[in-house]
């Protein structure tokens, strides 16, 4: 844990585990459901759940430091897979999830950990602008290839990306109004 945290930010923090843990599971369960928008656009219904997580990660990150945020990551993964089981969640979409989960998250980890002595929101912006491309990518093609065609997959993928960016910076601008998980205004 980093230093100087009081006992409120840990107990938030550890909250915010939990939500990150269930977004993921119900992004994953939701993964294939989607909503058609204008222009060959398309988002999967996971997406409004899993574009949270990014900037959830950031917060845990802050509070527990980078080991927290791996540890966090780690239990989503496991938990991932014994969602394939208990739900019965295609393998494609656990396999998509853990994949890119991995990927994402630790380079979303390694670039909020560069940026740490910088504002809240400079922080989560600059790690969500790594991570959600390479999850958007990974997951959609791991998930989707050979199931959805090249030009389906495409607007999928503009459409994730745009929400998942979107749903983070909002996250991030709210929280960004509120003391930061450091201790400073944003």
């Amino acid at each position: 844990m980093e230093t100087g945290r009081s006992a409120r930010d840990v107990t938030l923090a550890v909250l915010a585990c939990v939500v990150y843990v269930a977004c993921v599971l119900v992004a994953q369960a939701t993964a294939s459901t989607f909503i058609h928008l204008p222009l060959g656009i398309s988002v999967a219904v996971g997406t409004l759940w899993f574009g949270c997580t990014f900037t959830t990660r950031d917060h845990v990150h802050a509070v527990l430091g980078r080991r927290g945020a791996y540890i966090m990551i780690g239990v989503a993964i496991a938990a991932s897979c014994a969602e394939t089981v208990v739900l019965g969640v295609p393998p494609r979409i656990i396999l998509a999830s853990v994949i890119a989960t991995a990927m994402a998250e630790s380079a979303d980890t390694e670039v909020y950990h560069a940026n740490r002595r910088r504002a809240w929101l400079i922080r989560v912006l600059r790690s969500n602008s790594v991570s959600i491309p390479i999850d958007t990518v990974v997951f959609n093609l791991v998930a989707f290839a050979g199931v959805l065609g090249w030009g389906a997959m495409l607007g999928l993928t503009v459409g994730d990306m745009l929400t998942k960016a979107a749903m983070g910076a909002l996250v991030g601008l709210v929280r960004a109004g509120r003391r930061s998980p450091t201790g400073a205004t944003a």
